[in-house]
């Protein structure tokens, strides 16, 4: 129900089930989060609703879903951006 929250809502599932969904929560998890924190960094000045909620986040599926449905379609945005303007959102001070 709250796919990047810090609770669990698996209460009715085997145990092979659960461990199998488990891993993969915790790999959307772990990819999510570090996404954000790499944004923070490389583009400050992004923003959208993934990035104002931050991680964790207790927001149902649903509601994470259009975030970053959301979230790509701003990234495209950006992207698009960058290839006609030939010009870097940021400039990053890495040699």
């Amino acid at each position: 129900m709250h796919p990047i929250g810090t609770t669990s809502d698996m209460k009715n599932f085997g145990a092979e089930d659960t461990m199998a969904l488990m891993g993969e929560l915790r790999d959307l998890k772990c990819e999510y989060q570090h996404h954000i924190v790499y944004l923070r960094s490389e583009v400050p000045d992004f923003g959208s609703d993934v990035m104002r909620h931050g991680y964790p986040c207790e927001r149902e599926y649903s509601d994470v879903l259009a975030d970053l449905r959301d979230h790509i379609a701003r990234l495209e945005e950006a992207a698009q951006h960058v290839w006609e303007s030939e010009q870097t959102l940021v400039a990053t001070s890495h040699g």
